[in-house]
């Protein structure tokens, strides 16, 4: 429901699509700059050969914010489901479950769960359950002040 209620989606879309307009922008300038002060092939060989490292770097950029903005709304979903039940005990309890059934089973399965479970957070999509509890926890004890 937090996630509906504060638009998380569509803000999401917004910030994609203005960081790909920016990046084509600055594709356009370029193109722009280097067809008017010499000649259109040195032009066409920048849009063909030139332009990736610049195209690369906007979907990297892109992707870095997503996924910040991502954990960010999880972060706000959590708070409103805490506000909505008057306690951050059910989140928590789910957060548990949710944890518990994604535990591994299996060595590979282990493995791949350290791997995963290290990765930077910055190319995570959810925040780690422990650091989503911590912040359920935080606003149990604001609850009790």
């Amino acid at each position: 429901l937090g996630h509906l209620k504060h638009k998380h989606i569509s803000q999401r879309m917004l910030i994609t699509n203005a960081c790909q307009v920016l990046l084509l922008s600055l594709l356009t300038a370029l193109f722009l700059k280097f067809t008017s002060e010499s000649n259109l092939i040195i032009g066409i060989f920048f849009i063909l050969f030139g332009s990736w490292p610049f195209i690369n770097a906007g979907k990297f950029l892109s992707l870095i914010l997503d996924q910040y903005y991502s954990r960010q709304c999880e972060y706000e979903a959590d708070a409103m489901a805490i506000k909505i039940q008057g306690s951050p005990i059910h989140i928590m309890k789910v957060l548990t479950n949710i944890e518990s059934q994604n535990a591994p089973k299996s060595l590979w399965q282990s493995l791949l769960y350290k791997i995963k479970y290290n990765e930077p957070d910055w190319l995570k999509t959810h925040p780690n359950i422990d650091k989503r509890l911590y912040h359920a926890e935080s606003y149990l004890f604001k609850l009790k002040k």
